[in-house]
């Protein structure tokens, strides 16, 4: 027995180092050009800076407004705003750029270890199907591509492992698995938004029907499901009140986009595949026969009929998976043709037409195309979203497992350690695609440098009260003035033009008057303007100097919000303090019983 323990915990330690290797490959990819980032880094660093600075002078609270942009802009209810997030923690302790390096690392491993339990403990997958699995799932094109641009959102795409092992689960509690979830996807809406939220809810809704196919008698169908419906409601409670805030202010400026791809249904679907193979698999062939990578990049749009950049197509699996898959492929249908009489019992062809119909659903969603994405197109919050080529990525968890089932059903029969180690050896180089290419292909092009010095100035105490306008270019690059409010912000959601950006404000002096206004924007004005008795962009008042002076200061003036917007605060904070203590209650529970059995 106790050489049994020792092998294992070497497989164990190995398996995580797999993990630790892919995660230090990843930060190094983001950390390249450094101190030269990703071009959307521009925004969220300002931000993680500006809340940085809020919260010294304010604690906890919610930041509602800021100064810092656009003359006076919603925060909370933007759905960019990630105040409570795990990076915007970190960087109130070490500057911006640090904070994102060390927070998507320790989200990783989160990631890849709960991904390795899924396929070691719930599926039984032998160590090296478990650990090359994870490192497929952890190691994509999707997740890279977008923190290498500045994506932030993103970062928490590997947590969609946390939610699917938490939702099968059947040794703890089944109320400490919703707790999970629902903090999961609380931290998912406060920082990815909604994106993210249906490329989880897509992939869940293949992969729970693979895991069914794969291993029935591990579903215990009443706990599964009272998980599920449990975690909604927490998870609903939980965040209600920052949806509500941003339905509030996309009300004003619903930012409704349309991706229009003028191809046929066959090409859409090739174009599917293509952002499948992505740069892992295809990178090394044009290498190979002394072609410029770079070439992808046109490529990829000429595919899938967009004009989007390579970060955005790019959802590239692994090319040791990709192989797997095309073998699995061939071997299905091989075994349909021999097998006249497949024995399919009804609950494995209900759960093959789910499947199917989930399988659908992505494809829809992904081209722009079918009846059901039209539906769906005109639902709340929907309307704002398009380069549908990201919902591509929903496949790569279901066909991750497909795969490591694949390696396992392999290895049981042929226990090979050296096509192991190929394939993690390969695995592992194949994410050196990524250093192919130039920085201009990523738009590498914003320094963190200043950012890096503001910090250093907010740790020593300084906290920059807002007194001018300004609309010099520079300012606008570094996306953060000292004392100043950026004329021009980078804000998507008033158009990447700033279509729907119509300030009454200009360059100058805040404390400026005209018409019986100051010249800087009341941010309730776009959230809440009705209980305000405001109308959109309208300046504060001279009669309100008060609460410009708080505001200025980088405080919340006491501006009036709905009666809704109230109670659903206050759910909000309930249910995660509920979330919270059955978390910490529970963990103390099974640390006291792995104790009482180890001394027993």
């Amino acid at each position: 027995m106790k050489s049994n323990r020792v092998i294992f915990s070497a497989q164990d330690i190995f398996a995580l180092a797999c993990g630790g290797c892919v995660t230090l490959i990843i930060i190094l990819i983001m950390n390249r050009d450094y101190p030269f980032v990703g071009h959307d880094y521009r925004y969220f660093i300002p931000h993680l800076i500006d809340t940085n600075l809020y919260i010294r002078l304010n604690g906890l609270s919610i930041q509602w407004y800021t100064p810092s942009f656009g003359g006076g802009l919603p925060a909370f209810p933007n759905p960019q705003h990630i105040e409570y997030s795990i990076v915007q923690g970190l960087s109130f302790f070490i500057n911006p750029w640090a904070a994102i390096l060390l927070s998507t690392a320790g989200i990783s491993l989160i990631g890849y270890y709960f991904f390795f339990k899924l396929l070691q403990q719930k599926l039984e997958l032998d160590w090296m199907s478990s650990t090359l699995g994870a490192m497929f799932f952890l190691g994509n094109g999707f997740y890279i591509e977008h923190l290498i641009v500045g994506h932030l959102g993103y970062q928490l795409f590997p947590l969609s492992a946390v939610v699917l092992y938490a939702l099968i689960d059947t040794r703890n509690p089944y109320l400490f698995n919703s707790a999970l979830i629902a903090i999961v996807i609380a931290l998912i809406t406060h920082q990815a938004g909604f994106y993210f939220l249906i490329i989880l809810i897509l992939s869940l809704s293949m992969a729970l029907p693979i895991l069914f196919l794969y291993k029935p008698l591990m579903f215990n169908l009443k706990q599964i499901t009272r998980t599920a419906i449990t975690s909604m409601i927490l998870s609903v409670t939980m965040i209600a009140s920052k949806v509500y805030a941003i339905y509030a202010f996309m009300q004003h400026f619903p930012r409704q986009l349309f991706d229009a791809y003028d191809i046929g249904l066959l090409q859409g679907m090739i174009g599917l595949f293509a952002q499948l193979f992505g740069v892992m698999l295809l990178s090394p062939i044009l290498i190979l026969t002394r072609q410029n990578p770079e070439f992808l990049a046109g490529a990829f749009n000429n595919i899938t009929g967009t004009s989007y950049g390579i970060w955005e197509i790019d959802t590239g699996l692994s090319p040791v998976l990709v192989i797997i898959l095309f073998i699995s492929l061939a071997g299905a249908i091989r075994s349909i043709r021999t097998n006249t009489k497949p024995n399919v019992t009804r609950s494995q062809g209900l759960s093959f037409i789910l499947l199917m119909l989930a399988m659908w659903i992505t494809a829809e969603m992904t081209l722009e195309k079918g009846s059901i994405f039209t539906f769906t197109k005109q639902l709340p919050f929907l309307r704002s979203l398009h380069v549908n080529v990201r919902f591509a990525a929903a496949f790569i968890l279901p066909l991750t497992i497909v795969g490591a089932f694949q390696y396992h059903r392999y290895f049981l029969k042929n226990p090979r350690p050296w096509l192991f180690s190929v394939s993690v050896l390969i695995t592992g180089l194949s994410l050196l695609s990524f250093f192919s290419f130039s920085n201009k292909v990523h738009s590498r092009d914003f320094s963190v440098i200043a950012s890096s010095a503001l910090h250093e100035e907010i740790q020593r105490g300084m906290t920059f009260p807002v007194t001018d306008i300004t609309d010099t270019a520079l300012a606008g690059w570094n996306g953060f003035a000292e004392h100043s409010s950026l004329y021009k912000p980078y804000e998507p959601i008033f158009g990447y033009e700033l279509e729907s950006f119509t300030p009454d404000i200009h360059p100058g002096k805040i404390r400026e008057t005209s018409d019986g206004y100051f010249n800087m924007t009341n941010p309730v004005s776009l959230v809440f303007p009705e209980v305000n008795n405001l109308y959109p962009f309208e300046r504060i008042k001279v009669s309100e100097r008060e609460k410009l002076e708080i505001f200025l200061k980088r405080g919340q003036p006491e501006w009036n919000m709905p009666p809704t917007q109230k109670i659903l605060n206050t759910l909000s904070l309930v249910t995660l303090i509920f979330n919270m203590g059955i978390l910490f209650i529970t963990a103390a529970r099974i640390k006291t019983v792995i104790r009482s059995k180890s001394h027993n």
